[in-house]
């Protein structure tokens, strides 16, 4: 089995994940937010901070490489 991806989130962002207004997440693309680490199908947890009591648990959907200038709402 894959070990779950671990995403911290400010409040404000998790909040929006939890409520359904947000449903995608944005991260600069490099050695750790790449097509191998977000697979999809790979189970993910987003956590709101790094403590253990608010947690949402999914699964990575889609990945898309994206520049910045094609990202119009990247919140």
């Amino acid at each position: 089995m894959t070990k779950p991806l671990f995403i911290a989130l400010k409040t404000e962002y998790f909040d929006t994940f939890k409520s359904g207004q947000k449903t995608h997440e944005y991260r600069k693309y490099n050695a750790w937010w790449n097509e191998k680490k977000c697979a999809p199908g790979r189970p993910v947890i987003l956590s709101k901070g790094y403590g253990n009591y608010d947690r949402i648990y999914g699964v990575v959907t889609s990945f898309q490489k994206r520049y910045v200038n094609e990202i119009k709402d990247a919140n």
